[in-house]
């Protein structure tokens, strides 16, 4: 017997495959106006455009660069921020996962903050040395520093990079 959540599950199964192939992006217009269809060139198209929208202007200073970052929201006080090299405690560690938003998308590795907070008392060490290790080190490597881009249409049928709006999404807080 076939209960309401088998008929549910394959009901949805077949949705998200359904949402994968019509969200894909299968062809598109190249900078030339040609069409291009398989992987390889689809991948160097959008890298091409990305790359050209996201370029650095090399117009900008390091004086216009601090008028911009007033109207940025501190996260930490002045005194806060003298105090940037001290070590990190297992207890701060512990604080800042509670204070990430709750029953959000898993990230990158596949995990919610609530898996991480439900086993805090096995994973909190690994966590505090990937966090001083970063401290120390002054890089935040793999898949910690990643995010997903997804690409949202801005019409219907979009015929070239510059019709899709990328979008972050990024879900710590």
């Amino acid at each position: 017997m076939v209960g309401n959540g088998d008929n549910n599950t394959n009901f949805f199964h077949k949705y998200v495959n359904y949402m994968r192939v019509h969200n894909s992006i299968w062809d598109i217009k190249d900078a030339q106006g040609e069409w291009v269809n398989n992987s390889r060139e689809l991948d160097g198209v959008a890298k091409d455009y990305f790359e050209e929208v996201y370029k650095d202007s090399g117009s900008s200073d390091i004086n216009s660069q601090m008028k911009i970052l007033q109207y940025f929201p501190r996260l930490f006080s002045e005194e806060e921020g003298n105090q940037g090299g001290y070590a990190i405690t297992l207890k701060e560690v512990e604080h800042v996962l509670k204070g990430f938003a709750k029953a959000k998308s898993p990230g990158p590795d596949g995990w919610p903050v609530e898996f991480f907070l439900e086993f805090f008392d096995i994973l909190g060490l690994s966590l505090l040395n990937m966090v001083e290790e970063s401290r120390t080190l002054g890089v935040v490597s793999g898949a910690t520093n990643s995010t997903f881009i997804a690409l949202i249409p801005k019409c219907n049928r979009p015929k070239y990079f510059k019709e899709y709006k990328p979008k972050t999404l990024c879900n710590l807080v």
